[in-house]
């Protein structure tokens, strides 16, 4: 049994958007452990803000007071920025899954390549794959009645 070059490159693109879903999903978990150290910055930054608030008695008390909230604050900014690219990396895999969402793999490719050195390889394969002539024509293409990934209103 031979197999036409269509149904080989078929084949191939879909191994290629599994890997991508996985290389999204590892992406993701260990921006959440990078979100993590975040919170706990925040955390930490918050707490002994406020209890340097509650023992200043004098203007450098309350002056030192304030660089623990900033601690606090650059924190913060890291969860949700991070959960911002977490968010984004879930969304991909999900559309890479559906083969729908193109241009949001794309810009979750653009801002996984800031993660040196496994987010770049990452979002340059997604690059590559995504570039292909025969990949686009699987996002451009109608989902399937049959395919289980799309919801369809009840009674068809």
């Amino acid at each position: 049994m031979t197999m036409d070059h269509e149904e080989h490159q078929r084949i191939i693109d879909d191994e290629h958007l599994k890997l991508l879903r996985i290389g999204y999903f590892v992406l993701a978990g260990t921006n959440v452990v990078g979100m993590l150290v975040g919170m706990l910055y925040m955390v930490i930054g918050l707490f002994f803000g406020t209890m340097m608030a509650s023992i200043a008695e004098n203007e450098d008390a309350e002056f030192a007071a304030i660089f623990p909230m900033i601690m606090g604050a650059i924190g913060l900014f890291v969860v949700v920025f991070v959960g911002g690219i977490v968010l984004l990396q879930l969304l991909a895999a999900k559309n890479l899954k559906s083969r729908s969402g193109r241009t949001l793999c794309l810009w979750a490719a653009g801002v996984s390549c800031l993660g040196i050195p496994w987010g770049t390889v990452v979002g340059i394969s997604t690059f590559n794959v995504l570039g292909r002539n025969s990949v686009r024509a699987l996002f451009d293409a109608p989902p399937s009645v049959s395919d289980p990934t799309i919801p369809r209103p009840i009674g068809m």
